[in-house]
């Protein structure tokens, strides 16, 4: 009987690690269908062309990767939309919505730096990261190791791959190719390191760099990781040219 339990216990655990390729990795893919009012301002300020972005990008993650996908949204949608493939996919995604213009003291989380009229997209989207990680039921479950962030209007086809095949255990964060923008479109680091890069604390050599949170992501990256244990990543070809949200542009890649 017990040799029996053993090996059902073994075949779950097997199971489990072949279910997915990164099953130690989660995703959260962050989203805004309907534009805060007050916050900075965007180019594509339409909910419906904002959400059909959003849609085409996170039905990509779900049927072409078997990667862990948190969405967060933070202007209240659910995405009713996506109803069967919660179902489908009930294993490995979840969504998680709020709405980010309400009283959020009750959260626990420092609030001070997240308001629409400090008109900084990018802390508004840090608060929901944090969000979603303390709020996400997959991470309550399951012991990830690395947290990577992507913005929810983006498909990266290789990145599973990339994952798969990168060795990620000398690394403590991940950022895109350093440039004059410093570019946050992705950016990860390992659990011990959460709570560094996504801090919603505002250092004081931060402050200066409230409305531009990629240039705080660098800070970081460059003073509070270790140098050595920050993967840069290469340029990631896109699945297709995605509209950016702020300005009238489209990318091909991140």
């Amino acid at each position: 009987m017990r040799l029996k339990l053993a090996v059902s216990i073994i075949y779950i655990y097997i199971y489990y690690i072949m279910s997915t390729s990164n099953p130690d990795k989660i995703i959260i893919l962050t989203c805004t269908v309907k534009c805060q009012p007050g916050a900075a301002p965007l180019f594509q300020k339409n909910s419906d062309s904002r959400k059909d972005c959003y849609l085409r990008a996170i039905k990509a993650w779900l049927d072409e990767t078997d990667l862990y996908i948190i969405v967060v949204e933070n202007s209240n949608y659910d995405f009713p939309e996506l109803k069967e493939y919660k179902e489908k996919y009930s294993n490995r995604f979840e969504i998680i919505s709020f709405d980010i213009t309400k009283n959020l003291s009750d959260t626990g989380l420092i609030t001070k730096h997240v308001t629409c009229k400090n008109k900084s997209k990018g802390m508004l989207e840090m608060f929901s990261i944090n969000y979603a990680y303390i709020h996400s039921q997959l991470v309550k479950k399951h012991n990830f190791n690395f947290i990577i962030k992507i913005t929810g209007r983006f498909y990266i086809p290789t990145f599973s791959k990339f994952l798969q095949t990168t060795n990620f255990k000398k690394y403590n964060s991940m950022r895109q190719i350093i440039c004059g923008w410093n570019r946050c479109e992705l950016v990860g680091c390992r659990k011990e390191y959460f709570n560094i890069l996504f801090d919603l604390e505002i250092a004081s050599e931060e402050k200066r760099h409230i409305n531009y949170v990629e240039s705080i992501y660098n800070i970081r990256h460059n003073t509070k990781i270790p140098k050595d244990t920050v993967f840069i990543c290469p340029r990631f070809k896109l699945g297709w040219n995605t509209q950016r949200g702020g300005i009238k542009e489209k990318y091909g890649s991140l």
